[in-house]
């Protein structure tokens, strides 16, 4: 089959542009794949974080990227058009997260309708972005209806693209895992010593993008509790802020005299310190208040850590409940404190519980191959 994909790639960081980079990665192992990449991806004025480059030493990059895109050049988007043309795939695959995209990717898909073989794959990370407006829904709905199949990661995503395309055929498989961060070069007491961590501390994580619908918030408030009630628990919040989040974190931290209990790490997590991080940490928390899918909590379980997450329909289809984490209701400060006391042994960490769910998520991490991604998105298109 002959493929060609669109969508950033290296030097650009973040979970779009690595699941990207790993999708072409397995897709070229059987197909003849072109990837179309991003040469510009937002003007800096507009970017909310420091920057979108990727600064990591250890580089997630494959070869054979054309360097196409940008996302204020409409000359650009005609060049991709003719890309397109010139190599006459079978398939055009383009992710969808983010309704700034719209102008673009619909020139482009216009362009696509004129060849007569093409089908178009949306891959739905978000159908309409977290904190949407209607203009966002409006445009969503604008592109996506020029597709011919859709994957979506939860069926959530799914039934969220079927109210705004009915009749959408859509695959609904779990995000892959993000398997490629783990070296097994981690070394636990050397890197508990490096970030302030002693022997007998009990650390929570979280990881990613700090934005509003995380519940960080709520996270920062259960770690009040727990600090009071186990002396030895501390937090690891790694990930860099958006907007006025950071200021909200620290007022809570002074608030509630967590500065000797959280350990705060307000910027991008480079590739090579992804690992390192988890190795230090026991349990991996996700306080989400709303969610569609996440690609962090993937890299969690690539790590192999249990974890504790907010019931929603994303992670509840993935976490099962006693046996590679536990579950808990978003919002709630309370619940997430008891959710941690149960991985608690006497104020200890109960390592048997820990050692089993490890060996249970080391089984599920087989399901989540971007081969069998690969695979499942070809199936549905030779189907």
């Amino acid at each position: 089959m002959k493929i060609y994909m669109l969508g950033p790639t290296w030097p650009y960081r973040g979970g779009i542009s690595h699941y990207t980079t790993l999708l072409f990665r397995a897709l070229k192992k059987e197909h003849s794949v072109t990837l179309g990449a991003v040469k510009r991806q937002y003007p800096m004025w507009l970017y909310p974080g420091q920057t979108d480059k990727d600064l990591s030493q250890v580089k997630l990059a494959e070869p054979g990227v054309d360097y196409l895109l940008d996302s204020m050049n409409p000359l650009s988007w005609f060049r991709v058009i003719r890309h397109i043309h010139k190599h006459r795939p079978d398939v055009v695959i383009i992710p969808w997260w983010v309704s700034f995209w719209t102008l673009p990717y619909w020139v482009i898909c216009a362009g696509i309708k004129t060849m007569k073989t093409p089908k178009i794959v949306f891959i739905c990370h978000n159908v309409v972005e977290h904190e949407s407006s209607r203009i966002g829904q409006f445009c969503t709905r604008l592109v996506l209806r020029m597709g011919d199949y859709f994957v979506a990661h939860s069926k959530e995503v799914r039934e969220s693209l079927l109210y705004l395309v009915p009749g959408a055929k859509v695959l609904v498989r779990a995000h892959p895992s993000y398997d490629f961060f783990k070296s097994d070069s981690g070394r636990r007491e050397q890197e508990r010593l490096r970030l302030g961590f002693a022997p007998e501390h009990i650390v929570l994580m979280f990881f990613g993008f700090v934005r509003k619908y995380k519940g960080v918030p709520v996270l920062l408030t259960a770690m009040k509790t727990l600090a009071a009630e186990h002396p030895n628990i501390r937090l690891l919040l790694a990930g860099e802020a958006w907007h006025e989040e950071e200021d909200i974190i620290q007022k809570q931290i002074a608030e509630f005299g967590l500065h000797s209990v959280v350990i705060r790490k307000n910027e991008y997590i480079v590739n090579e310190e992804v690992e390192k991080l988890y190795t230090a940490a026991d349990i991996a928390v996700f306080p989400y208040t709303s969610a569609t899918g996440s690609g962090a909590l993937q890299v969690a379980l690539a790590m192999e850590k249990p974890v504790i997450a907010s019931n929603l329909s994303c992670f509840a289809e993935i976490v099962s409940d006693g046996e590679t984490g536990f579950l808990t209701l978003p919002g709630d400060a309370e619940a997430l404190v008891n959710a941690v006391n149960k991985f608690l042994i006497n104020g200890a960490l109960n390592t048997a519980l820990v050692g089993k769910m490890h060996w249970q998520i080391m089984e599920l991490n087989k399901k989540y191959s971007w081969d069998g991604m690969a695979a499942a998105i070809t199936g549905l298109i030779e189907k």
